[in-house]
């Protein structure tokens, strides 16, 4: 799928070079920290990529990169959203299944170093990217709130000394058409831009069947500009600007099964009617998912931009950093989950989402240098707006009010009929004019939801060199949130409301350290150890049904314990880095979808206990000659449920969503001279994801098996003259695979997912100038 965008993987705005050494493996050098460190003596688990790199790899988007880092998961139109931009991502197995505006991710999104509150739009195509860096583990320390599993930023690439750039051309199946440009214009000695656009155009992989249209049709364009000014030796100011407009189809979403003897099923089939006149539960569409019956709405759009400024002032004994931004969102999406010609399952989202950040740090070095130390401060505001309309078993209420009275005994004392309605209080039945019963059948709902998110934050991290081999680091934050939710949900038909007009406020605090210890025991091998908390903001439960449901619910909170060697062998030709962690995750947010006793819709969140983690990953890269190199990684994630707490609605013997017990991940890179002028570069990828759930209540439908893709590309460079010529495919073995879904068998007996895209293939010029 493409949209387009930025956004990735966290160390921090700051340079990622790579050089080789002697033939070898390239060296990396990152700031996950907050100041440029050689990758293999950080004492944190990362994955980091190039453009070049994401390029070769055939990964357009998060979701893709994601794949070459061990015990990741991404999936989007999450939760039923229909929004093929929306994310859920999860690292090591703590992430976040919700896209409402009311919960906060599990994992933080930074582009060029400014958080992205949401996950909605955030599966976009990389734009200019300099590099996307994947850390697993809590940040809070120094990324702050809503990074309990990790952090993922993606860095564009900087302007140049120089004029110069590239443009490159992609054709490809489904329709596929995109074009990037992009443009270095140095104004003078200390001022420089880089400009680039991109414009995407392709067709979705999901045929309408009833309306003639396709589900994931895509047409994006965007811009980013950056100015960077540096009129000293001693300060420098980077500038930027970006924007991307999308218009396009709902995500690819199948029904996966119904079953008309659940939940509110059997009474709508009797009432209204479905035409397919389904009377026992089936599998739907079982061999060609991408063929959709479905009628209503379909729209996936959104406006995004973005403003912000980095200053960076060197005194001799400081430094001063401030990264101020301010970010817009207007997007619009929808779904009709049920894939049917009638109005069963259905909402259509409009969301309106803006925030502001500001972050200032001082750091410096002090006792000759052995002490490396860095204090801050952040402060962010965010509102964000979602007008939602929701149509469920449509046609009910009216159905209802039609029949001649209240004939349809829903609950009573044993030996009861509806004949007893009005007269023993225990007896419930359903229909006739006016019944204020039937009110509670009316699941066309309007809501409307509204959150104010203010935060504050104060963090310090210090390094301490012990010796020239080890060193101690140590450092913590405070984070304060206050939130104000306010909510109106109304009942279409009747006209009732749900939750009239209420204001909810709450507030949460954390105090999250961290400490690590970090020997490098030769010069090729460096060992280290970790202990961190981390913290996701409580939020409040955006979907009520009644009263009693509107509240918060509780922050979680993680201590994370973690181990790693990094290795070098061989000159460098061999690089192997690996580590062992153990989590004690506690509060876990969770979404219920459920029914009452009488089969009305119950939606909540909550927090239902604390969970167990232990994994071990390992990455590694090769290059055993000049014409060969080899990358991969695999990770062992092992997550249970050890503690639930009362009232819980899952099991302790429930999987955690989207927590494979295995990922892998190789890479072969083949390249040869074959002129004087060209090189022939050949690469394939294989990619794993062990077998999972997508959510949390374990729905079998929802159970993905181990899944295998294959990725390759041929590509003809002629550095002289700045061309690339490159043939690719993706998912060459065309395998079918859930990357989202959701499921309402309680409440309306039905199952819903998402599906990954199919075969791919396509040709691409680039020419550098």
């Amino acid at each position: 799928m493409a949209s387009a965008g930025v956004l990735a993987v966290a160390m921090t705005a700051a340079e990622t070079t790579a050089y080789a050494q002697n033939g070898g493996v390239d060296t990396i050098t990152v700031t996950a920290r907050k100041r440029q460190e050689n990758l293999q003596t950080v004492p944190i688990a990362i994955t980091a990529m190039t453009g070049d790199m994401l390029e070769q790899r055939g990964a357009e988007n998060i979701d893709d990169a994601a794949r070459f880092a061990p015990n990741v998961a991404i999936g989007f139109a999450s939760n039923g959203s229909g929004g093929g931009s929306n994310s859920d991502i999860f690292i090591r197995g703590i992430g976040q299944t919700d896209f409402l505006i009311t919960t906060d991710p599990g994992v933080g999104l930074y582009i060029d170093d400014v958080y992205y509150a949401r996950s909605i739009g955030t599966i976009l195509d990389f734009l200019d990217v300099e590099r996307i860096e994947i850390l697993r583990g809590p940040q809070g320390t120094l990324f702050g709130r809503n990074t309990i599993g990790g952090a993922i930023s993606l860095v564009s690439k900087r302007p140049a000394d120089s004029f110069g750039g590239e443009i490159k051309a992609t054709a490809g199946r489904f329709s596929h058409y995109s074009v990037t440009g992009s443009v270095d214009l140095p104004l003078s000695d200390q001022l420089k831009t880089r400009h680039t656009i991109y414009f995407n155009t392709e067709h979705g992989y999901t045929d309408r069947i009833n309306v003639g249209d396709r589900l994931g049709d895509d047409e994006v364009i965007a811009g980013r500009s950056l100015l960077e000014w540096t009129p000293t030796d001693n300060f420098d100011a980077l500038l930027s600007f970006d924007i991307s407009h999308k218009e396009g189809g709902s995500a690819n979403t199948a029904a996966l099964s119904y079953d008309p003897t659940q939940g509110l099923a059997p009474l709508w089939q009797g009432l209204v009617g479905d035409p397919m006149m389904i009377t026992t539960p089936v599998i739907v569409n079982p061999g060609n998912p991408f063929n959709s019956s479905a009628t209503g709405p379909n729209v996936d759009d959104h406006d995004i931009w973005g403003v912000g400024g980095t200053l960076t002032w060197d005194l001799d004994w400081v430094s001063l950093k401030s990264i101020t931004a301010y970010r817009s969102m207007e997007a619009e999406f929808s779904r009709d989950g049920d894939n049917s010609p009638v109005q069963y399952i259905q909402t259509h989202n409009f969301v309106d989402q803006n925030q502001f950040s500001q972050e200032l740090q001082l750091s410096g070095d002090a006792m000759g240098g052995s002490l490396n130390w860095l204090l801050g401060g952040y402060y962010f505001d965010e509102n964000a707006t979602d007008q939602n309309d929701v149509r469920l078993a449509s046609g009910l209420f009216d159905a209802l009010e039609a029949l001649p009275g209240a004939g349809i005994y829903l609950g009573g004392a044993p030996g009861t009929t509806c004949a007893d309605f009005g007269i023993d209080p225990t007896v419930v039945c359903a229909g006739g004019m006016g019944n204020p019963v039937n009110v509670g059948f009316d699941v066309d709902f309007d809501i409307y939801n509204d959150i104010d998110t203010k935060s504050i934050a104060f963090f310090t991290h210090n390094t301490m060199d012990i010796t020239d081999r080890f060193s101690v680091s140590g450092g913590f934050r405070w984070s304060k949130d206050e939130k104000t939710y306010f909510l109106e949900h109304l009942r279409v038909n009747s006209g009732a409301p749900i939750i009239p007009a209420t204001t909810v406020e709450d507030e949460w605090s954390a105090f999250l350290p961290k400490a690590s210890v970090g020997f490098q025991a030769t010069d090729r091998t460096f060992l280290y150890a970790s202990a961190s908390r981390g913290f996701k903001s409580g939020g409040f439960n955006g979907r009520p049904t009644t009263t009693a449901e509107v509240g918060s619910f509780a922050p979680e909170f993680v201590w994370a314990y973690e181990t790693g060697v990094k290795t070098e062998f061989f000159d460098r030709r061999l690089v192997v880095n690996t580590s062992l962690f153990y989590y004690d995750y506690k509060d876990i947010q969770l979404n219920i979808v459920s029914a009452d006793t009488t089969g009305n819709l119950v939606l909540i969140v909550e927090n239902a206990g604390e969970a167990r983690t232990i994994g071990v990953e390992a990455e590694f890269e090769a290059r055993p000659n000049e014409y060969f190199s080899f990358d991969g990684g695999i990770g062992f994630l092992d997550a249970e449920y050890n503690e639930l707490n009362p009232g819980a609605t899952i099991a302790l013997t429930n999987e955690l969503a989207r927590s494979p017990n295995w990922t892998a991940n190789l890479g072969v890179n083949f390249e040869y001279p074959i002129s004087n002028d060209w090189i022939a570069n050949i690469r394939g990828d294989w990619s794993y994801r062990g077998d999972h759930f997508i959510d949390s209540a374990n729905t079998p439908e929802l159970y993905q098996e181990g899944v295998s893709l294959f990725n390759a590309r041929l590509a003809l460079v002629n550095d002289s003259g700045g061309w690339t010529v490159a043939v690719y495919g993706t998912n060459l073995t065309n395998e079918l695979y859930l990357t989202g879904g959701v499921s309402a068998v309680s409440s309306f007996g039905h199952v819903e997912g998402v599906f990954g895209s199919p075969r791919r293939w396509g040709v691409s010029v680039k020419k550098s100038f």
